[in-house]
């Protein structure tokens, strides 16, 4: 849990880099850019990144794919209000 006061993001690229440092190594205890992960478990971790942006007060929609086992590619998009 954060301060509500620290997590005040203003920017897109500010609530993306804390969700890519920050939440996603305090869920998975590694860091998103080593990440290995299993296709079955791409509906849960969409879920919680569009959850977290949700909090955040972003509206989102989070896909993920699979090119090659075991690298993932998701995407991330905000809508605008």
């Amino acid at each position: 849990r954060l301060p509500q006061e620290t997590l005040g993001f203003r920017e897109e690229l500010e609530v993306l880099k804390f969700l890519c440092k920050d939440l996603w190594v305090a869920v998975f205890h590694k860091q998103m850019d080593s990440l290995r992960t299993n296709h079955q478990f791409l509906a849960f971790t969409c879920g919680l990144l569009c959850g977290a942006l949700g909090t955040l007060g972003f509206q989102s929609l989070v896909t993920a794919s699979v090119t090659a086992l075991p690298a993932c590619k998701f995407q991330v998009v905000i809508r605008k209000p």
